[in-house]
Order: structure tokens, then C-alpha cells, then sequence
């Protein structure tokens, strides 16, 4: 969180891109509303159409090296894919700054309608099982030390998130 207007900045200089803040801190799914996203930046291409979902990693030079030999991680692709089905938007663009020797990466994505919609189904069980007192089955590790100590993925901005008005009360960001 700290480093994103650093990669925001870096980004927009090294694709010649706009990478502009959104106006609201979260983004509320028009159909599902549990869904929601925090988007770094939105930006722009002249060659694509419409905008796009800017989502921004800063990573140590071990995590990049994996990404490269690897693919980026599954988390970050269900992220991006979520966060595209939240904003509307049909293309998102990753933008990848290792630290340690100063690297930067970024490339873009289409829209995955597949994926959206088990993201929102997956999402929306989720909900329904903790909504009937149930606690959900532990999720597979994805290579993130933080879900060694976290049974259900509660990210450090959790809070943030369940404190933020839903769609349905009329506020957030619908688009």
C-alpha cells in the first residue's frame, strides 16, 4: 500500500499510460453484491477499448523470479478477474516492481468470463456458508507465508473491507 503512487507513477512513465487513482476506495460488483474490489489505479490505452484495472505488486527479487519461471500467482489472476468483473471493465494491466534490483514488469489481461463467474460463485458460498454460522473448509496454501497464519485468507485489510458500506445501502463505487 505504501509503495502503490511509487509503482502508479512508474507505471504511467514506463507504458506511456495514465495510471490515475479511482475516485472510490472500494468498487461494488453491480450483480453480486458481496463483491467488491479495491483497485489501484485505472488506466488507459488507445489501442484497447474502454479502461482498464490497473493492480499493482511489489515483490522481493525471490517472488519475481518465480513469476518469471513460474507465471504470475493464481491469487493475483482470480484478483485481477474479480476486480474486472466488479469495475466492468474488459482488459486489467499488472504492474510488478522488484525492489531489490530495481525491476519493473508490467502486462496486460483480458477479461475471463469463465473465471468471473466462479469467482462470483465462489464468492457468494463463501458468504452463504459464514451467513448460516458455518466456518468455510481451510483454503489451499498459495504460496503467501501470511495464509500460514491465517486460516481464511483475512488479508491485513480485512477491516477495511468489512466496514465499508455496501452496494445496496446506495453507496461505493458502482460502475
Amino acid at each position: 500500500t505504501i509503495m502503490e503512487p511509487a509503482i502508479r507513477a512508474l507505471y504511467s512513465k514506463r507504458t506511456n499510460r495514465p495510471a490515475d487513482a479511482p475516485a472510490e476506495a472500494i468498487t461494488w460488483h453491480l450483480k453480486h453484491s458481496r463483491m467488491f474490489v479495491s483497485m489501484d489505479a485505472i488506466t488507459e490505452d488507445p489501442l484497447k477499448p474502454g479502461p482498464g484495472y490497473a493492480e499493482f505488486k511489489c515483490v522481493n527479487r525471490f517472488v519475481m523470479r518465480q513469476f518469471k519461471q513460474e507465471g504470475i500467482r493464481r491469487s493475483y489472476i482470480l484478483q485481477m478477474q474479480s476486480g474486472l468483473a466488479c469495475s466492468g471493465f474488459g482488459w486489467g494491466s499488472f504492474g510488478i516492481l522488484s525492489l531489490d534490483p530495481w525491476e519493473f514488469s508490467w502486462f496486460d489481461v483480458e477479461a475471463d468470463q469463465e473465471l468471473q463467474v466462479m469467482v462470483a460463485s465462489k464468492v457468494n458460498e463463501f458468504w452463504d456458508i459464514l451467513q448460516h454460522g458455518s466456518l468455510p473448509t481451510r483454503l489451499e496454501n498459495d504460496h503467501d507465508p501470511r495464509c500460514f497464519r491465517c486460516p481464511y485468507r483475512v488479508t491485513c485489510r480485512g477491516s477495511e473491507f468489512s466496514s465499508a458500506p455496501a452496494a445496496e445501502e446506495g453507496q461505493g463505487a458502482v460502475i
